[in-house]
């Protein structure tokens, strides 16, 4: 509905404003729900609901996989999705008694106001540093030493309040530690940007700009396929293994990646991408719980 840039604009900062404690909430609500044996499973339902529901393209990357679910925005403004939302959370959805008592409404305003400097500027580095040649440009080197600083502001102030905005200290739990860690690196191997993943940034513009849906849809049928099974395999494999299996399809499709060249054609990069998909479920879904 948006009628001018400003206005989409906004909407845009809105519709984050509105999504962004999504995710989390709605995994924090499913682990509290289901016993600890039933955690893989529920997350596996969760993860396909988000990347295979209505509202998204078959060609966005959202956190781990994309949509191959045909009429997705048509479905979504047929149907009052959000009023639906707002009744089933109002039914069936409230604090435990523990979180109520344990929050007594103190918020750590200062440590927001950093973590948001220190990730803002680091985001605009990154977003526009390469058009400015990096350090080459003084205002790259004063925003960067800016975010350097609030990180460490940050840091310190996390460690030393009585109610942090994020418990660093949790970080001294092994598994959650190289969890974090494990989910870090897979970022750093996808290097999500734009929605889509690096790799398949590789791909000769000519043939990208062919392949862009197909490229989606193969991704988002390889990671439905891989998160149904993980819900099934989750109950009787060590999640360390299927990670393992997962990290290993995403170096094999990756390296499919890097073989293309200007004469290849559709399954050259469909292919790879539809393991590239498959990967995703094997990873995400066991460091979830």
């Amino acid at each position: 509905m948006a009628l001018t840039m400003p206005m989409l604009i906004v909407a845009r900062v809105l519709q984050g404003i509105g999504g962004g404690g999504m995710q989390p909430l709605a995994q924090s609500i499913l682990l509290e729900s289901f016993p600890p044996r039933q955690h893989g499973t529920a997350m596996a339902r969760l993860w396909r609901r988000r990347h295979c529901g209505p509202g998204h393209r078959p060609d966005h990357l959202a956190d781990g996989s994309p949509t191959a679910t045909p009429g997705a925005g048509f479905s979504t403004s047929i149907f009052p999705w959000a009023c639906l939302a707002l009744f089933m959370v109002n039914l069936y959805v409230e604090d435990p008694p523990y979180l109520r008592q344990a929050f007594q409404g103190a918020i750590d305003y200062l440590g927001f106001g950093l973590l948001a400097l220190w990730l803002g500027s680091l985001q605009l580095v990154l977003d526009k540093g390469q058009e400015a040649d990096w350090f080459a440009a003084p205002w790259v080197c004063w925003t960067a030493a800016i975010s350097t600083a609030a990180l460490v502001a940050f840091i310190i102030r996390e460690l030393t309040d009585h109610e942090p905005i994020v418990q660093l200290r949790i970080l001294l739990d092994r598994n959650f530690a190289v969890g974090t860690l494990i989910t870090c690196t897979y970022g750093l191997c996808s290097l999500w940007r734009h929605g889509h993943a690096a790799p398949v940034f590789a791909n000769p513009a000519g043939i990208f700009g062919v392949a862009k849906r197909p490229l989606g849809e193969s991704t988002g049928i390889g990671s439905m396929a891989s998160m149904i099974a993980v819900g099934l395999l989750v109950r009787y494999i060590d999640g360390r293994w299927l990670m393992c299996f997962g990290f290993g399809l995403l170096a094999a499709s990756t390296w499919m990646l890097g073989q293309v060249n200007l004469q290849i054609g559709m399954s050259s990069v469909v292919l790879p991408n539809l393991v590239n998909g498959f990967a995703m479920g094997f990873i995400w879904v066991p460091l979830t719980p």
